[in-house]
């Protein structure tokens, strides 16, 4: 059996995304988890599997230890100054645009495919020292796609 399911604030879901993404997810998926084994059609073992933004639900969710989490086999689980793409501690530019990409309830097509727009903010934003703190106001998205709940 294979079941989907959207995180909060994104396509169908009708939930609203949370500043504290991470635990938030973690929650959620803990919940999601457990309704899956409980349900007639489930053999109560319940495994997670996906890359990028699903990979990092899937660490978070771990992390809430769901007594009927089988496994997770997550890929590529970025997370913006965690991890890829980071080189020697130093978030690279390259994170603000993916998260641009997938900020909201559906993916950004029209952003990402507008290389001269976020090209653009990126060298104004380099060429005036702007801290990568700041990257996400330079180029038009939320701030709150770029949360570090650390």
């Amino acid at each position: 059996m294979f079941v989907q399911a959207y995180v909060r604030g994104r396509g169908r879901s009708g939930g609203f995304k949370n500043d504290n993404l991470g635990l938030q997810v973690g929650r959620d998926g803990y919940d999601l988890v457990e309704w899956i084994a409980a349900q007639p059609w489930s053999d109560g073992r319940v495994v997670m599997y996906g890359g990028s933004f699903v990979g990092m639900t899937q660490w978070h969710t771990a992390a809430q230890h769901p007594p009927h989490l089988a496994a997770i086999a997550p890929y590529v689980p970025i997370y913006p100054g965690w991890d890829v793409p980071n080189t020697n501690g130093i978030p690279q530019a390259w994170s603000a645009i993916i998260m641009g990409y997938v900020s909201g309830r559906a993916l950004n097509t029209g952003f990402i495919a507008n290389h001269g727009y976020w090209r653009g903010k990126l060298l104004e934003a380099y060429a005036a020292y702007r801290p990568f703190n700041e990257l996400d106001a330079a180029i038009g998205i939320a701030a709150d796609d770029l949360v570090d709940d650390r």
